[in-house]
């Protein structure tokens, strides 16, 4: 198991069983960053809104809202977070449920520990990496501003072209052409 990957996790872990939510739990918040537990599904729900987690971990069968039922509600909110379902179901339907809401991973229970922990750490990787990228985008943005505006401070023209449309021009460019953007 990568630990890298796994400490930066924040997890939303929801079971309503409080055996297995007390043993899985101990166990969960040795390797997460954060862990944030819930009792069902309408708890889980809140805690989603409260603490916006990287990741969720639910039962699937529990009062109030189930695992499914919790999913949809959060589906609404977060099309992409990942959502991984523990159930003690076999069942077809509950798997087919699963997947129309869009889940990315089912385990059934008991729950093997290192599917559990593969799971956890390949969802942690991409959370990883895809937080990496959008603050590499947002840094690339910030120094094409910067660029902009020194470009711009001068009182010559410059633009960037492919000789078919211009991906690029300065304000000395656009006023001489009294045109308010290269669109």
């Amino acid at each position: 198991m990568n630990d890298a990957f796994m400490s930066q996790l924040n997890l939303l872990y929801v079971e309503d069983e409080i055996s297995v939510r007390e043993m899985l739990s101990k166990r969960l918040e040795k390797i997460v960053k954060n862990l944030y537990v819930a009792v069902d599904g309408e708890d889980g729900y809140e805690k989603y809104l409260e603490h916006k987690p990287d990741l969720i971990l639910t039962d699937i069968t529990m009062p109030k809202l189930n695992g499914i039922q919790m999913a949809n509600k959060i589906r609404e909110i977060d099309s992409q977070i990942p959502i991984i379902v523990l159930s003690a179901h076999a069942d077809s339907n509950f798997l087919l449920d699963a997947i129309e809401s869009g889940v990315t991973g089912y385990l059934i229970k008991p729950i093997n520990k290192e599917k559990l922990y593969t799971l956890l750490e390949t969802n942690a990787k991409m959370i990883y990496l895809d937080k990496i990228n959008k603050k590499q985008l947002q840094q690339i943005e910030e120094q094409k501003t910067i660029l902009q505006n020194i470009i711009n401070a001068g009182k010559n023209i410059s633009f960037v072209t492919d000789f078919n449309h211009i991906s690029f021009a300065n304000s000395a460019f656009l006023n001489f052409f009294n045109i308010k953007s290269i669109e």
